[in-house]
C-alpha cells in the first residue's frame, strides 16, 4: 500500500485532533487521546486502500479493454479529488466534532448523578430540520437516546450537548418522540437499499472511536483487514521515530541501537504518552539491559532528567498488554523519583 498516501491523510487527521483538544471545553484525557491519535492512523489506511481499490477498477473500459494512458490518469484524478479534497475534509471535521463530543460525554459521566444532558442544535438555516427539531432534548446518562444519537448525527453535523442539573429544565420533546426524529435523522436510503445514516447511531465518547466500526472503508474482508493494518503499522515505524525526536526531543536523537524498529516505534509511543502525562523536561532516554541501578525496570531519574528503559520489556510490541505494561511502569517510575 502506497505509505505516503496513508501518511499524507493521517496527517491531516491527526493536525485537526490535535487543534482541537487545544480548544476544548472539558480535558481529553491522554489515553483517549492516544487511542483516538491510533484509530486516525488506521482509518488512513483503510481510506487508501478504498481509493486504491477504486482506482485499480478504473483500468478498464466498458468492453473490458485497457484505457489508453491519458483517460485513465484523468479518471484517477477525479477519484485523488473525491477522496483527498471533498471526502477529507468532511472526514476532518467529523473527527473534529466527534472529539469534541467524546469529552463531553466524557465530562457528562462524572456528574451523571446530578445532572442530565441536552442535545443542542446550531439554529441557523444550514441546520438539518430533524436536528433542529432535536434541540433541547434532555435525557439521562443511562437513556438510550444517546447510545444512538449522541452527535454528529450526520457528515458536517455542528451539533452538540451541554449538561442540565437533573429537574432543573423539561426535555422539548419527549424521549419516545425524539428516538422516531433521531432515526429519522439517520435515514437516508442509497441506490442499493442501504441506510447510510445508520453508520452515525453511536456515542463517540461512549465507545472510545472516531469513526463507527460500520464506515464503508471498514467494509472489508478480515484477511485485507489483517493486511491493512500490517501497513499502516509499517508506515508509523518508518515516521514515529523522526516525529518524537523533533516533537518531544528538540533535535535530540533516541538511542536504538539494541532495539527493533518495531519495538522502537513502541517506546516512541509510550514515550511520548507519558510525557505529555507527567513529564516536561526529559533530556534523553535509552534501551538498555539493566538500569543504572542494576535492575531491569523502568527507571526515571529525575536530576538527570533521564529515562532508562530494559530491553527485556520489549518481548511481544503487538500485544496491547504489552503497551499498557509499559506505561504504567514509567508512570511508577516517576512516581519513585519524585
Amino acid at each position: 500500500m502506497n505509505e505516503k498516501l496513508i501518511q499524507s491523510t493521517s496527517n491531516e487527521l491527526l493536525s485537526s485532533l490535535k487543534n482541537t483538544e487545544k480548544r476544548l471545553k472539558y480535558e481529553l484525557k491522554p489515553e483517549l487521546s492516544y487511542k483516538f491519535r491510533n484509530e486516525l492512523y488506521v482509518f488512513s489506511g483503510f481510506k487508501t486502500h478504498a481509493q486504491l481499490k477504486e482506482a485499480s477498477e478504473l483500468l478498464l473500459d466498458a468492453k473490458g479493454n485497457i484505457k489508453d494512458f491519458k483517460t485513465f490518469y484523468n479518471d484517477v484524478k477525479k477519484i485523488d479529488d473525491k477522496y483527498n479534497k471533498r471526502y477529507l475534509e468532511v472526514e476532518r471535521n467529523n473527527a473534529i466534532a466527534a472529539t469534541q463530543n467524546a469529552a463531553a460525554w466524557k465530562n457528562f459521566e462524572k456528574l451523571k448523578d446530578t445532572h442530565d444532558l441536552e442535545y443542542v442544535a446550531v439554529k441557523d438555516k444550514r441546520t438539518r430540520d430533524d436536528h433542529a427539531r432535536l434541540s433541547g432534548t434532555i435525557a439521562s446518562y443511562d437513556d438510550d437516546f444517546w447510545n444512538k444519537y449522541m452527535p454528529p448525527l450526520d457528515w458536517q453535523c455542528r451539533c452538540s450537548t451541554r449538561v442540565r442539573v437533573k429537574g432543573a429544565k423539561e426535555s422539548a420533546l419527549p424521549i419516545e418522540e425524539a428516538m422516531k426524529v433521531g432515526e429519522k435523522a439517520t435515514t437516508y436510503i442509497n441506490k442499493d437499499g442501504v441506510n447510510k445514516g445508520a453508520m452515525f447511531r453511536y456515542n463517540a465518547g461512549k465507545e472510545e472511536m472516531l469513526f463507527p466500526e460500520t464506515h464503508e472503508y471498514y467494509k472489508v474482508p478480515s484477511s485485507v483487514k489483517a493486511q491493512i493494518k500490517e501497513d499502516v503499522f509499517a508506515a508509523k515505524t518508518n515516521t514515529d521515530a523522526e516525529w518524537i525526536a523533533k516533537e518531544v526531543f528538540g533535535t535530540k536523537k533516541a538511542d536504538f541501537k539494541k532495539a527493533s524498529a518495531e519495538q522502537s516505534n513502541i517506546v516512541n509511543k509510550a514515550l511520548k504518552f507519558a510525557l505529555d502525562k507527567a513529564f516536561t523536561n526529559i533530556k534523553e532516554f535509552n534501551i538498555v539491559e539493566k538500569n543504572e541501578l542494576g535492575t531491569t525496570e523502568f527507571f526515571a531519574n529525575k536530576e538527570t532528567r533521564k529515562i532508562e528503559i530494559p530491553i527485556s520489556f520489549l518481548a511481544n510490541m503487538k500485544d496491547v498488554n504489552v503497551l499498557n505494561l509499559l506505561l504504567e511502569t514509567t508512570f511508577k517510575s516517576w512516581l519513585k523519583t519524585t
